[in-house]
C-alpha cells in the first residue's frame, strides 16, 4: 500500500473506507449491527429516538449503538454489558439508558459513551423498560431466571440515584413481565405479564406502586403491548380472538372496568400529523387516507408479528422495534427507505454478466440488485415480493430466475414456459441456471426431471427409487443429481445419493454434516462434486469413482464455496469473513479478507478475473484477480 493510499485510502460510493485490495463495495456497513462471535450478526432487540429526532440508538447483542439519522453514519458504541441488550431508551439529549439480560441497568452519556451508572435489581434478567414523560424514572421488568414466582415483577429507579428506589412483585403473577408503560401524567403504570397461554394486564397506582386492577387474557398470539389515551383515563389493549381474529379492548384506568370492545386489525394504523395513518403489513409500511390505502414503501426487512412502529418526536422517521441486524429507517413524508441503494440483510446468492461489468445479487431482504462493478454503484433493484428461497431463485450469468410452472427473468421480465410444468419446492439448479432438475412422486411412480430453462423442453424424465429424498445438487450436463434424506430410524445417518440419470444407478457418499444442512456444488466440467465434510473441512469427490477423493482441512468454519467457469479454481469463505482462493489440486493461492460477518456467497466472473464475495454483513466485495493470486491481473 502506498504513502498516498494510506493517507488518502479509496472510498466507496457511500463515501467509507474499501479494503486495501479490492476494487470496490457494493452496498454499506451504515445502521448494520455487526456480529460479536461466530460470524453471525444478532437481530435487533429495540430503538429510541433521541429527544431532538437527529440521531437514534439500537440494541443488538450485548451492545447498543447510536446512529446518525442524516447520514446513517455510527456515532458511538456502548459497550459493556455481558448478556443480550433488549431494552434501550434515550432518557435526554445526553444520556441513554439500557437493560439487559445479564440483570443489569446502565446509564451512559450519550456524547462521549461513558458508563455514568449501574443497577442490579433483584429480580432476573431485564425484559423491558419504561421512561416516565419528565425523564426522572425508569421502570424495568424482568423475566425469572430461577422459575421462581418471586422473580417475576419491576423495579422503580430514580436515574439520579445510586440504589433502585423499590422491588415491585405483582401478586398473583401469571409470567414474565414483558411490557411496561407510564400514563401520561405518570399517576399511573400498565404492566404486561406473559407466559406461553397466558396474559395479565395489570395498573398501579405510581404514588404507593399499589395494584390497582388486573385482567387475563389468552397468551400465545397477543402481543405483549397496551397503551394509555392521550388523556390518560382509558387504557387500550389488543387481544387474540377465536378465529385469528384480534379484539381491542378499552378498560376504565382507575377501575379497570371494560368500557369497549371491538374487533381490530392485528397491526392497527398508527395517526399522523397530517391526519392520515400508517401500518405495517408484511414487509411493507402502508399510508392510508380515510382507512384506504395510497401508498407502499417495502422495508425489506424482516418483520415479526409482535413488531412496533416506532416513531421520531418531529414524526419525521419511523423505524421497527425488532428485526434484521439493520435498522431500517422510513422518513414518512417521501417515503423514503434508509440505507438506500443497498441490500438490507445478508446477501444469499451472486452472478457476474457475462462481460464481467454488471454483479448481480439476491439477499434474505427479498430483493435483487445488480450493480456496476468498478465502482460499486446500484443500477438496478428488483423485489421479488417474497423471502429469497434457494428453490424459487437462482443467480446465473447476470441472470436472477425464479422457478414455477414457467422460468422468470425478475430483472429482465421475460418467461419461458417448462414442458409438463414443474413443482418448485422440490426443485434444484445447474450451476450456469440452464438446467433445473424436480423430483416428482405421481401414483406411486417416482423419478427425476431435467428443464432447459432457456426453452422450457423437458430433457430428461428418469425413474428412481427415492426415500424421501431432497434434491441438492445438478450438475452443469444434466448427468449427476445429488439427493439427501434422513431415513426413519437412522436420524443420526448423514449422507446423500449422487445419482447417474443416464443409466439410473446411484451411489451414496458420507459426510461429516445432515444432507439438509450441507452445501454440495458441482464444478462446470462435471469432474468433482464439492460439498461440506464438517464444520472446517471441504471435500471434493468424482462422482464417476466416489472412491477418488480430495480433504481440505480449514482454519475456521466453512460457510460458502464456488468453482471457477474453468472448474480449476475454488473459492472458499468461513465464518471469520476471510476467503480463500485454490487450485482444485489443493494448493492455496492467496487470501483475501474484508467482510465484517460470515461470508455466504462467491461467484467468479466468466473470464476468472474477478471474485465477488457476499456477506452477513450485506455486502459484496469485488476482488480483482491480483488480490488473491500474485501472479493475476
Amino acid at each position: 500500500m502506498s504513502h498516498q493510499e494510506r493517507l488518502f485510502p479509496r472510498l466507496d460510493v457511500f463515501g467509507d473506507p474499501i479494503p486495501e485490495a479490492a476494487l470496490s463495495r457494493c452496498g454499506t456497513h451504515r445502521l448494520w449491527h455487526p456480529p460479536e462471535k461466530d460470524g453471525i450478526p444478532f437481530g435487533l432487540k429495540a430503538v429510541s429516538f433521541s429527544p431532538d429526532s437527529r440521531r437514534v440508538v439500537s440494541a443488538s447483542g450485548s451492545t447498543a449503538r447510536v446512529w446518525d439519522l442524516e447520514d446513517g453514519r455510527e456515532v458511538l458504541v456502548l459497550s459493556g454489558h455481558r448478556d443480550a441488550v433488549c431494552a434501550v431508551h434515550y432518557v435526554s439529549h445526553t444520556r441513554i439508558v439500557t437493560g439487559s439480560a445479564d440483570g443489569t441497568i446502565r446509564l451512559w452519556d450519550a456524547e462521549q459513551g461513558a458508563e455514568l451508572r449501574q443497577w442490579s435489581p433483584p429480580g432476573g434478567a431485564i425484559s423491558c423498560m419504561a421512561l416516565s414523560s419528565n425523564g426522572r424514572t425508569i421502570l424495568a421488568g424482568t423475566r425469572a431466571s430461577s422459575g421462581s414466582p418471586s422473580s417475576n415483577g419491576f423495579a422503580v429507579l430514580d436515574l439520579a440515584a445510586d440504589e433502585p428506589l423499590r422491588w415491585v412483585c405483582p401478586e398473583g403473577a401469571v409470567g414474565n413481565t414483558e411490557f411496561l408503560a407510564f400514563s401520561p401524567d405518570g399517576s399511573r403504570a400498565a404492566v404486561v405479564e406473559r407466559t406461553f397461554d397466558l396474559s395479565r394486564l395489570c395498573v398501579f397506582d405510581t404514588a404507593a406502586w399499589s395494584l390497582l386492577w388486573s385482567a387475563r387474557d389468552g397468551g400465545e398470539y397477543t402481543p405483549a403491548w397496551a397503551a394509555f389515551s392521550d388523556h390518560g383515563r382509558s387504557v387500550i389493549r389488543d387481544v387474540a380472538g377465536e378465529g385469528w381474529r384480534t379484539l381491542r379492548r378499552t378498560f376504565d384506568t382507575d377501575t379497570g372496568v371494560l368500557l369497549a370492545e371491538a374487533e381490530t386489525s392485528f397491526n392497527p394504523p398508527l395517526p399522523l400529523p397530517d391526519g392520515t395513518s400508517i401500518q405495517v403489513s408484511s414487509r411493507k409500511l402502508e399510508f392510508l387516507r380515510d382507512g384506504e390505502v395510497f401508498q407502499e414503501v417495502d422495508s425489506r426487512a424482516h418483520l415479526r408479528w409482535d413488531v412496533d412502529l416506532v416513531r421520531s418526536p418531529d414524526e419525521r422517521w419511523a423505524t421497527f422495534s425488532k428485526g434484521s441486524s439493520t435498522v431500517v429507517l422510513i422518513e414518512l413524508a417521501t417515503g423514503r427507505v434508509l440505507p438506500a441503494r443497498a441490500h438490507r440483510d445478508r446477501v444469499t446468492r451472486l452472478t457476474f454478466s457475462r462481460d464481467g461489468t454488471i454483479l448481480v445479487s439476491s439477499s434474505a431482504d427479498g430483493s435483487v440488485r445488480s450493480w456496476d462493478c468498478a465502482s460499486g454503484r446500484q443500477e438496478a433493484c428488483v423485489d421479488l415480493g417474497q423471502d429469497e428461497d434457494d428453490r424459487y431463485l437462482h443467480l446465473s450469468q447476470g441472470r436472477a430466475l425464479v422457478a414455477g410452472h414457467w422460468i422468470r427473468d425478475a430483472l429482465a421480465g421475460t418467461e419461458v414456459e417448462l414442458e409438463d410444468g414443474c413443482t418448485p419446492y422440490q426443485t434444484v439448479w445447474s450451476a450456469d441456471g440452464a438446467l433445473i432438475s424436480e423430483l416428482h412422486s405421481w401414483r406411486g411412480e417416482q423419478f427425476a426431471r431435467v428443464h432447459d430453462t432457456r426453452t422450457g423442453k423437458l430433457l430428461r424424465k428418469v425413474p428412481l427409487s427415492l426415500e424421501n429424498d431432497d434434491a441438492l445438487a445438478l450438475s452443469g450436463s444434466g448427468r449427476f443429481l445429488v439427493t439427501g434424506v434422513l431415513f426413519e430410524g437412522r436420524k443420526h445417518w448423514q449422507g446423500s445419493r449422487i445419482w447417474d440419470l443416464e443409466s439410473g444407478t446411484s451411489c451414496l457418499i458420507e459426510h461429516g454434516m445432515r444432507s439438509d444442512f450441507t452445501k454440495f456444488a458441482f464444478s462446470p466440467d462435471d469432474a468433482w462434486l464439492a460439498f461440506e465434510d464438517g464444520l472446517q473441512t471441504l471435500a471434493l469427490v468424482d462422482p464417476l469413482r466416489p472412491e477418488r477423493r480430495l480433504r481440505w482441512e480449514l482454519p475456521a468454519r466453512l460457510s460458502a464455496f464456488a468453482f471457477s467457469e474453468d472448474g480449476r479454481i475454488l473459492a472458499t469463505g468461513d465464518h471469520e469473513g476471510r476467503v480463500r482462493v485454490w487450485r482444485v489440486g489443493g494448493e492455496l493461492l492467496g487470501v483475501v479478507e474484508g467482510h465484517r460477518a460470515l461470508v455466504t456467497a462467491l461467484a467468479f466472473s466468466a473470464d476468472g478475473s474477478l471474485l465477488a464475495s457476499g456477506s452477513a454483513d450485506t455486502t459484496v466485495l469485488l476482488w480483482p484477480e491480483r488480490a488473491w493470486n500474485p501472479g493475476g491481473h
